[in-house]
């Protein structure tokens, strides 16, 4: 073909449609996680960050990885802050969704692609994202060693897993389960994969050598590994993993389905099965936030099997069947609709509405086989179902990262922070300017195994003995001892929810659970409730406090 001088070449349309694609792949993920990025740290987050904090002020201090080194030089760049906390997390958990561009030439175009929106549009990796913890970090270059591995550059998935390694705690599960499903994909690494992990594991770890006591940091944080702490309950991480994925486990199911009538593996679908199993397994040893990510990325994986071929298929179809799934997504609206309505009137003649629409569905069914293929009917009523699945991923991702964060019935959320702690550091900021005319300038003392979301809160403040402090906070059932008399005031800082509690003996007592599946409302059982305690003096010279 030749072309005149000065013209370009035309770009396939089939691309540039591709690459619009991932764009708005990209876009959504950014969207999903980087919005509101400075709401309040959890407990956990907030110890990470103190931490973090530390070894800033004083560099002797020991660090956990290298995470832990780039939440530093965020730090020292940014300033201490919420979103600079979390500035690596967001980093990571924004590019994970650009990693199955690696694997187009196995999955092919629509299946890297669907499993590219399938991560954008995922809670749990979202949630994961947002959180100020290594877990996305090493998790996500995990996947980049598979990916690469997948490929044939089996040095360049060395050099990966030797980063992933030094990333922290979760580095040396995240490293094991990509190494396993590498070699399930096919991968074989020659005698040079582990000088030359070994070699990014130290470079890695010791910031280019520029900080050689990292070395050991990060092996501390490997032999850590053994004894992480588990922060949710089995049950509780796997049923946030049901109630906030089932995009993923419905394509997942779908993709069994498919290979089973197709009577081949689809590519990668054994290493998606590690990934799934190293999930499972993670969440029955050790359920962390960490554990769920192999599992979401072993389901979103399968997942995108089933979707890409439905895609591929769909596009076939002839457009009257458009009119068979506007019918069926009637039927799955009217069903949300009921289910809805049941869970918040607690109307048991709403409990009928999903099987109306199954039985509308049947007769859709049993009507347009006079016309069409069972299984084009099929795949024209999966069509709604698919976009109602959609948009229920992305109304609880809102609901989880966005809207509600301080919500403590959220699965993944073992301990949320409430408005409590603003609220008192507002009152503190308030007292300070009204006494010395600056903030931050009132002299506090509180213990020191106070919360880590109470110390991160109150990182900028003065500190003093109890003796010479303007202000104390105890917990509610303490009082600090003084000469003067105090006024105090009462803060719910955080809070938890027991989800054991909500049960369903009849259909008559599950109003508390059918709320909770489809609301995310449960009250609170415990709270860590602190008490500000002011002289009675400085009360009256800020405007009469009480």
């Amino acid at each position: 073909m030749s072309l005149e001088l000065g013209t370009a070449a035309p770009m396939p349309k089939r691309l540039s449609i591709e690459a619009a694609c991932w764009g708005f792949v990209v876009l959504i993920a950014a969207l999903l996680r980087w919005s509101h990025a400075t709401a309040p740290l959890d407990e956990r987050e907030a110890a990470q960050a103190l931490r973090v904090l530390v070894a800033l002020r004083a560099p002797d201090e020991p660090l956990s990885g290298a995470t832990s080194l780039a939440q530093v030089a965020s730090f020292a760049l940014l300033g201490s802050g919420e979103f600079a906390a979390r500035l690596p997390a967001l980093i990571a958990g924004t590019l994970l969704v650009l990693i199955p561009l690696t694997l187009r030439p196995a999955l092919g175009r629509a299946g890297a692609l669907a499993f590219g929106a399938l991560a954008a549009f995922s809670p749990t990796l979202t949630f994961a994202a947002r959180h100020a913890e290594a877990a996305i970090v090493a998790w996500s270059i995990a996947l980049l060693a598979f990916a690469l591995a997948a490929r044939g550059r089996t040095r360049s998935a060395a050099a990966a897993l030797g980063i992933t390694l030094a990333t922290g705690p979760e580095g040396a599960p995240a490293a094991l389960v990509a190494l396993v499903a590498a070699l399930f994909a096919g991968a074989r690494f020659d005698q040079t994969a582990l000088p030359v992990a070994g070699l990014s594991f130290i470079l890695t770890a010791t910031a280019s050598l520029s900080r050689w006591v990292g070395l050991g940091e990060s092996f501390n944080a490997l032999a850590a590994t053994l004894h992480t702490t588990a922060t949710l309950s089995t049950a509780r991480l796997l049923a946030g993993f049901v109630l906030y994925e089932p995009l993923a486990w419905v394509g997942t199911l779908a993709s069994f389905a498919w290979m089973l009538a197709q009577r081949r593996w689809a590519p990668l679908a054994p290493s998606w099965l590690v990934w799934l199993s190293g999930g499972i397994g993670l969440s029955l040893l050790r359920p962390t936030l960490g554990s769920a990510l192999p599992l979401a990325i072993g389901a979103l994986g399968l997942a995108s099997v089933s979707y890409a071929a439905f895609a591929e298929r769909l596009s076939e179809e002839e457009p009257a069947l458009l009119a068979t799934a506007g019918l069926a997504a009637l039927a799955l609206g009217y069903a949300a609709l009921g289910l809805r309505q049941l869970a918040s009137t607690q109307a048991l003649g709403w409990a009928t509405t999903p099987l109306v629409s199954a039985a509308l569905l049947l007769l859709i069914l049993a009507f347009g086989g006079l016309s069409f293929s069972y299984a084009s009917l099929l795949r024209a009523t999966a069509l709604p179902a698919v976009g109602f699945l959609l948009v229920y991923s992305l109304a609880v991702n809102t609901q989880l990262n966005l809207t509600r964060v301080n919500n403590a019935a959220e699965p993944y959320r073992a301990e949320a922070p409430t408005e409590g702690l603003s609220a008192l550091t507002r009152t503190l900021q308030t007292l300070s300017l009204r006494a010395t005319g600056m903030p931050n300038a009132l002299r506090l003392h509180y213990a020191s195994d106070a919360p880590a979301t109470l110390r991160w809160a109150l990182r900028d403040w003065r500190t003093a003995s109890a003796r010479e402090a303007q202000a104390w906070l105890t917990p509610a059932d303490a009082q600090p001892e003084a000469t003067r008399e105090q006024i105090g005031h009462g803060f719910t800082l955080t809070q938890r929810t027991a989800l054991h509690t909500l049960t369903c003996p009849s259909l008559e007592q599950c109003g508390a659970l059918m709320r909770w599946i489809v609301f995310r409302d449960a009250p609170a059982t415990q709270a860590s409730r602190w008490v500000l305690w002011i002289d009675s003096d400085l009360a009256l010279r800020t405007s009469g406090y009480r």
